[in-house]
């Protein structure tokens, strides 16, 4: 919680961000390490798994699966090659979600309180791993105002990109209403 850090942590975050000092820090994320860390895992995954699969493709034309009459008791054994392809495409599959779910899953906000602009910086593919998105209060939005579940409550929009960011792990409620365009004190008046 942005509350709860010290000086020194904000100034690292700011360099590493190349964030202004008129930025305030609002929002990071709780499962920033799952993201810094996951992403080159499941991109080096991916790439792997490629590789891996395009040799056995290559190299293993010919392979010889073992009888279908032996395999009553050993239920793991792959009868032949679709088995083996439809294996990898799965694992393949997977990890690119993984990938493209990580992508969009915002690390940090930062706001400058002087001309009320925002930056989330997201992971990126290449170095240095980081790309910082500016927006407008309001243009960063929640398509449904009353969620059903949590799915609906994290998934954000943006100039239609879908963003995943937790209103859990904000500074406070007031910075996430005010960066999604609530206006409060309309809502005030109105009672």
């Amino acid at each position: 919680i942005p509350n709860l850090m010290n000086q020194s942590t904000l100034n690292s975050l700011r360099r590493k961000d190349k964030i202004p000092k008129d930025y305030d820090l609002i929002y990071r994320a709780g499962t920033i390490k799952y993201i810094r860390y996951g992403y080159p895992v499941a991109v080096l995954s991916f790439i792997a798994l490629s590789s891996s699969f395009i040799y056995f493709n290559y190299f293993f034309e010919n392979m010889s699966y073992p009888a279908t009459a032996g395999l009553q008791g050993n239920q793991i054994a792959y009868r032949n090659a679709k088995e083996v392809n439809i294996t990898y495409i799965a694992y393949i599959a997977m990890n690119v979600l993984t990938i493209l779910i990580l992508k969009r899953m915002i690390m940090r906000v930062w706001h400058n309180p002087v001309d009320d602009t925002y930056k989330m910086i997201l992971v990126k593919t290449l170095p240095p791993f980081q790309r910082c998105v500016n927006f407008k209060p309001g243009e960063l939005y929640r398509k449904n105002p009353y969620p059903k579940h949590a799915l609906q409550e994290v998934i954000h929009w943006h100039k239609r990109s879908m963003y995943y960011i937790s209103m859990v792990d904000f500074r406070s409620p007031a910075d996430y209403y005010k960066m999604i365009g609530h206006d409060c004190q309309k809502d005030d008046e109105l009672e």
